[in-house]
Parts: C-alpha cells; structure tokens; sequence
C-alpha cells in the first residue's frame, strides 16, 4: 500500500498526473480477486475518507482530488453503487466552515461529476443534497457554508435536473438570501445556481414557467426600486442579467422598463453595483439590438465613453463596449458607433501607455507595474481585438496605428488572442502584425529580432516590454512556443527558425517547455507541407 499512499501524498489540482491513482486502481482491481481485493477496497476508502475528514485542509484537497479521479472507474455493479453512496458520504465532510474557497469549489463540482455520473443510483444523494444546500443559506450560518450551498446548487441543478426539477419551486425563494448575501463571493455563487436553474427551466416544457419567471422578476424590481441594501441591489443586478439571458420573449414587455432601470444605476456610489449595471448594457443591447441602437446606444455610448476615461473604471469599459459592439454587428445595427472609434482608440492607447509607464517606472522588478495598470492594459487589448471581428472596415484604420503601442506591451496571452482576432477579421494587417510580432517571439527564444532590418532601437523597446511584462521564465517561453506553432503567420517560412530556435528546446528541463517545443515544432512542419503541396507542380522540361 506504499505504492497507494504515495500516490495520493503527490495529487495536486493541476498535476502532471492526473490521472495516476485512476490507473493505479483500476490495475488493482483488474489483477486482484477475492478477500485480497475486498481488502485492497477497504484500505483505499478508509484512506480517502481519513483525508477528507483530516483537520489539514491539504489533506482534505488530497481526499476530494482523489474522489475526483475514482469516479469513473469501473469496479462491479454492486461495488460502484457502494463506491457512490461511500464518496457521496466522505464529500459531505470536505463542507466545512474552516474550509477555503477553493476547496469548497473543487468538492462541490466534484459531487456534481459524482452525481451525474450516477444517475439514477444518485436520485436520493441528490434530493439530500439540495434539502441540505437549502438549509445552510440561511443568513445565521457561516460564510463558507453559504457559499458552499451556492455552489451546490448550481451542481445540483446542472448535474441532476431530473431531480432538481422538483425543487425548482422553493430553489426561486431560498436564492435570494444567496443573491443578497453581504458577501460579493457567495452573491456571485448564488447567480451561478440561478443561471444553472434558469437553463434547467428553459429547456423544460412545464406550465409553471412564466410563474415562476413573473416571481423572480418582481422580486428583482422590488429590490431594485426600494433599495433595502447595496448587495440586495447588486444582486438584483446580477439576477436581472440571467433573466435577460436565460427567459427568451419573457423579458420583451418588459425591456423598457428593465432598461430605465439599469440606467439609474450606471452612476452608483459603490463600485459593484455600478460595474454590473455597466455589464448589463452588452446584454440589453443583444436582447433587443434594432430597439436598442435606435434609442439607447447614444446614451450609452457616451457613458462608456466616459468611463474609458476613468483610471479606475475603464477596465469594466472596455469589456462593455467591445461586447456591445459584438452584440449590435451580429444583427446589423452597429453603424452608430463609428462615430466614437476615434475617441476608443485614444482610450486604448492610453491605457496601454499608463501600463507601460508603470511597468517602466518599476524596471520590471514586479512583474510589470501595479495590478491595476496590467488588468487596464489586458482589457484594453481584448477590446481592440473584439472591436475588429466586430467593426471590421470601420475599426481597420484605428487598428493599425494600435499595432505598434500593442506589441510594446510585451508578450502575453491576451496580445496573442487580440492579433488572431485582428489578423482573421482585417487580414490586410496581417504583414504588419506578423513582423511585429514574430520581432518578439524571436526576441524571446533567440534573444534577437526575426527580421534582420529591425531597427536597434526597436529591438531595444521590445526586449524593455518583455522584461516588464507580466509573464516571465517558463512561463514566457512557453507562451513564446505556443503562439509560434498557433498563429497565421502567411506565407512566412518558419522551418529555418524552428530548427535552430525551436528543437533546442527539446532538451529544457521543464517537461512542459519540451511538450509546447514539440508541438510548435510540428505545427511549423505541418504548415510547411501543406503550403508545398498548394504550389503548381514544376514541369519537366
């Protein structure tokens, strides 16, 4: 059993094994029989239990992760049913107050996997489950177990909606103590629940639909107009966003009204619930998009606007405009906005400009400047790739001054994703997104430009952005790797670069360098090969 406990002690969320106890027992359970394998079940589940149940919260990580992996593993009818009810039991006990988040998170979606992976045999499970989630929202319990009831909830309902179905009635009463909760993280757990009840009722045929629509939304607008709390108005927010999602032609009637609302709440004192109201815009605007850009997206626009000039507020901005782009472009109606593309782009360079000169001002020695410029940085970046698949010709002529202030922000996985969008939406920009960027990635491998032209002073501006960039060592060369073999890099021949860049990086250290080098290096191989086989076969003379 040393084999067994060693195996445990090295289970981690994300661990180079994942999947080294499933193999270990099902091995076991293959070649052992009779008392020796009755014995070896005994030994395996006094171990998980003894982990879940420990006072350790590694401990009981170690318990869930290996619950998790055992799940699936096939024993005999009879033993699976007891392996059910068994892990079932053991999870209960990883619910703990003194329980962090994250493991609360992990056991809960590992009960989910359980249940549905269950089915029937999980019917009473599941019922005990949703009685017992409903219990601890109750506002007296502690933090952690309200937040836990969220979030199994949300599995229950998810997982097992045959049965969840049933409690859909009382779910509508109980969820409001979760949505408001004085705690952001249970509100945010709550709304999770709701969207998973909300998806279970919309693909049901019942009659009971609209009731119970109707109750949720009059209880929203209740919240919303008398105010009782700030988190009740946050929550309400957050419910107004499932049912705008989730409730289809529901909402048609109301939409004036639900806008209006919204509205009122874009200049709030407190920071959440201006922030959901300011998400919610997106959503109004793909839920009725003709109505909306005909007598909101002027008003809306404007307070975007105004919020992309808000150091501390323009994150939520950028996200918000580039999405409501996207929701208006997708039914035609996103020609009123080119009329603010050029204030956008300004807005944009001058967040990536205040991220770079806080990352300048730290020489790099913190992973590039404060949190606060880097998540500016990061959305703005995701706005300006959005703002291309949705805009297209419209944005081209701001997107391409962007290029040059993009690529001096240094390599990260959101400039890598922003210039795919670029490149596929407007690929006229593809020659000066692909110098640009192949500059850095070399930069990054080879410690020197790709083109052999760069001029000193740019290649000098590069090496400064990726050394105050926020991805560093491994991680940066594995992104480096990633994105070579990913990206549409034209007519461009890699196979020079990777041979000598690239296949040394087989030999690292670090297991997942070498996987990403391998990979990059066949991607290249593979792009090579099909550009030879697209050529005219030459003629024979």
């Amino acid at each position: 059993m040393a084999t067994l406990q060693r195996i445990l002690s090295e289970l981690t969320p994300k661990g180079d094994r994942e999947d080294a106890l499933r193999d270990y027992v099902e091995m076991e359970v293959r070649d052992l029989t009779g008392e020796a394998f009755s014995r070896f079940m005994r030994d395996l589940y006094s171990r998980i239990h003894a982990h879940v149940a420990s006072e350790d919260p590694r401990e009981r990580q170690i318990g869930v992760l290996a619950i998790n992996q055992l799940i699936n593993v096939k024993i005999g009818h009879s033993t699976d049913v007891a392996k059910i009810s068994k892990f079932a039991d053991y999870l209960r006990e990883a619910f703990r107050s003194d329980s962090s988040a994250g493991l609360l998170t992990l056991a809960a979606e590992t009960l989910g996997r359980l249940v549905a992976a269950g089915g029937a045999l999980t019917a009473d499970v599941v019922e005990e489950q949703i009685r017992t989630a409903m219990t601890w929202m109750n506002p007296q319990r502690s933090e952690q177990l309200r937040y836990a009831a969220a979030l199994i909830l949300k599995e229950m309902a998810k997982n097992a909606p045959a049965v969840f179905n049933v409690f859909v009635r009382p779910f509508i009463d109980v969820i409001w103590a979760g949505l408001r909760d004085q705690k952001h993280l249970v509100r945010e757990a709550a709304k999770d629940a709701l969207m998973e009840c909300l998806c279970l009722v919309e693909k049901r045929e019942t009659r009971y639909r609209v009731q119970w629509y109707y109750r949720l939304f009059e209880e929203t607008q209740r919240n919303l107009t008398r105010a009782p709390s700030v988190e009740a108005v946050h929550g309400s927010l957050l419910a107004l966003g499932e049912l705008l999602r989730h409730t289809g032609e529901f909402m048609l009637a109301r939409y004036r009204e639900v806008v209006s609302t919204v509205l009122n709440f874009k200049d709030a004192r407190d920071k959440l619930v201006r922030r959901a109201a300011i998400s919610l815009l997106p959503l109004l605007a793909g839920f009725a998009p003709e109505r909306f850009a005909a007598t909101y997206l002027d008003t809306c626009t404007a307070h975007l606007l105004t919020i992309l000039r808000s150091p501390d507020e323009r994150g939520v901005g950028f996200v918000a405009l580039g999405d409501m782009a996207n929701a208006l472009s997708s039914a035609g109606c996103a020609g009123g906005m080119d009329s603010c593309l050029p204030q956008v782009a300004a807005q944009i360079k001058a967040a990536i400009d205040a991220s770079r000169a806080a990352g300048a001002s730290s020489g790099g020695t913190s992973g590039g400047g404060s949190k606060r410029a880097k998540t500016h940085f990061a959305e703005a970046l995701h706005c300006a790739g959005v703002l291309a698949k949705a805009l297209r010709g419209a944005w081209r002529p701001y997107m391409k001054g962007l290029v040059e202030p993009m690529i001096l922000t240094g390599l990260s996985e959101t400039l890598t994703k922003s210039f795919k969008d670029v490149v596929e939406a407007l690929p006229e920009l593809l020659p000066v997104v692909q110098g640009a960027l192949l500059d850095l990635l070399s930069l990054v491998l080879a410690k020197k430009a790709f083109r052999r032209d760069t001029p000193l002073q740019y290649q000098k501006a590069l090496a400064a952005a990726i050394h105050s960039g926020h991805v560093h060592e491994g991680a940066l060369t594995r992104l480096a790797l990633d994105t070579l073999g990913s990206f549409n890099f034209g007519s461009i021949s890699l196979l020079h670069f990777a041979a000598e860049h690239v296949l040394p990086y087989l030999d690292d250290q670090e297991v997942h360098i070498r996987k990403a080098a391998a990979l990059a290096a066949v991607r290249i191989l593979s792009r090579a090969a099909a550009a030879d086989a697209a050529r005219p076969a030459r003629q024979l003379a």
